[in-house]
């Protein structure tokens, strides 16, 4: 059965809710999780900021045992990537 793991919400580049075995630095999100769940668990990643539209991309570019590297990019065809600013990220383990 599957089981949240960890999970946070960063709001303008910042770590705003989280559980208590989550941090951020650096476009890195990092968590301790028991040994039997490193190398077991999906990482998702959410756009979560207040605007009338969406005119970005958040995704992950890096997973490690107990961390995910976030960036961002612009929805048009320009290629520009950047920190991340607003979004919810959430482990979820796969045993």
């Amino acid at each position: 059965m599957s089981e949240v793991l960890a999970a946070a919400t960063i709001k303008e580049g910042k770590l705003d809710t989280y559980t208590p075995n989550v941090k951020w630095e650096n476009n890195i999100l990092s968590f301790e999780i028991p040994e039997k769940y490193k190398g077991k668990f999906v990482p998702m990643v959410s756009h979560c900021h207040n605007v009338p539209y969406v005119t970005s991309t958040h995704w992950i570019k890096q997973i490690g045992q107990e961390y995910i590297v976030v960036m961002q990019s612009a929805q048009d065809t320009s290629g520009r990537v950047f920190p991340p600013t607003d979004f919810t990220a959430v482990i979820v383990s796969t045993i």
